[in-house]
């Protein structure tokens, strides 16, 4: 693989020798609950492969830069790596894996204690955050590896996601024996599970499988941290607070990235004196990054009309601009291209039941949202929500009929 390193000295100052005793031994108590860490020590991975750098790869890559340079963390990128037949986000357990390989080898003399991985659509929107204070916390605890819990995966199905849902976005880990070990049990557990190889959820299953069943303990090594520890929740754009870390572009498309992240680099570099914006939540209004991502999805849907995920967010902003009919053409293109998703179904079955709602074609839209519910619950049987929601458009359906009906008797006999 290709790497492209970023070392910048972050120590302390050196210590003062020749202070009194006393003064000394309640420095070095005070000092120990903090685990002895450096600066330097933080190494920041971060994956950047060609088609990544074209797109929106330059402008996070830097913003994750500028971070690391302002607090003397190393930051490294690696431009190339084999996943052999797997998804790309298989790149990360194989970086991560290749990184840790010295000390299976026992070849091992890097000064690196920690390890952060970020995804290359992940960057720190908040540069006063103080990533060597969560470092000592992590190392002084007997966890080995840290993620934070996944809001947005409350799978019904239970298939991909363990008893606790986590997001492999950002990664903590220390750089030691056992996570080494366990690295090359994900990678190599992948191989037994081939329905995540190139599934929906890939890498992030596997781990929560591992979860599930506890392999090398890894329930007892695992720190859950806060959903925006070092995370967003998605959607991301909503409710981001300045004093979050890190802002997570998780499965967005290509345009929204480009979008955000190349508007995100100019607005830290936008100050006359040249010294960085440290906070750039505080910065962004939330009205300009709403524009962001609308032109976006715009821009994603304009380009290439086939993915149901665009059709589905931009229905929701269409609807939220009161273009009810846009956004029922817009759901109705998204559950052709997604027959068999059923948060697709239960999004276009919501429509319509609020349409029956405020219209004046009640039956048509209940029995249409009842028939699409009626796909969701099959999907999923297991789904109250799909369930419920089925009962109450049947109910209502029915309901509707009864009153065509009642009418239809009334001309009659009035004629």
């Amino acid at each position: 693989r290709t790497r492209i390193s970023f070392s910048m000295s972050g120590r302390m100052a050196a210590r003062r020798h020749g202070a009194p005793l006393a003064v000394g031994f309640a420095l070095m108590l005070a000092s120990c609950p903090a685990a002895a860490i450096d600066p330097d020590q933080i190494k920041i991975l971060f994956h950047a492969p060609d088609n990544i750098m074209r797109s929106f790869g330059e402008d996070s890559m830097e913003i994750n830069r500028l971070y690391a340079q302002r607090h003397g963390v190393s930051f490294e990128v690696i431009k190339d790596v084999d996943v052999e037949d797997r998804d790309v986000r298989w790149s990360k357990v194989k970086i991560i894996q290749e990184e840790m390989l010295p000390i299976l080898e026992g070849k091992d003399n890097s000064r690196i204690k920690v390890i952060l991985w970020l995804d290359s659509d992940a960057v720190f929107t908040n540069f006063d955050f103080d990533l060597l204070s969560l470092c000592r916390k992590f190392l002084d605890s007997s966890f080995h590896i840290a993620l934070c819990k996944d809001l947005s995966m409350p799978r019904d199905s239970g298939v991909t996601c363990g008893p606790v849902c986590f997001s492999t976005g950002s990664i903590l880990l220390r750089r030691n024996e056992w996570t080494a070990h366990f690295t090359k049990n994900w990678w190599e557990l992948g191989r037994k599970m081939d329905q995540f190889v190139l599934g929906r959820d890939h890498e992030e299953s596997v781990f929560a499988k591992m979860y599930e069943k506890n392999v090398m303990d890894v329930r007892n090594k695992t720190m859950a941290l806060k959903p925006t520890e070092l995370n967003s929740v998605a959607p991301f754009h909503e409710g981001h607070e300045p004093a979050q870390p890190i802002m997570h572009l998780a499965s967005e498309p290509k345009e929204v990235r480009e979008s955000v992240f190349s508007y995100l680099r100019s607005l830290i570099m936008s100050t006359p004196n040249g010294t960085l914006i440290l906070n750039i939540s505080s910065a962004l209004e939330q009205d300009r990054l709403e524009i962001l991502v609308q032109r976006g999805y715009e821009k994603s849907w304009a380009n290439s009309p086939i993915d149901p995920h665009v059709a589905t967010v931009l229905a929701s902003k269409e609807r939220q601009r009161g273009r009810k009919e846009r956004a029922r053409e817009l759901l109705r293109d998204a559950m052709k291209l997604a027959p068999s998703d059923p948060d697709t179904a239960i999004n276009y079955g919501s429509l319509l039941g609020s349409q029956a709602e405020e219209g004046a074609k009640k039956e048509e839209d209940w029995c249409e949202a009842a028939r699409v519910f009626l796909v969701a619950s099959q999907l999923v049987p297991s789904s109250r929500n799909a369930g419920m929601l089925l009962r109450n458009a049947n109910q209502r359906c029915a309901e509707e009929k009864k009153v065509t009906s009642f009418s239809l008797h009334v001309a009659i006999d009035s004629w």
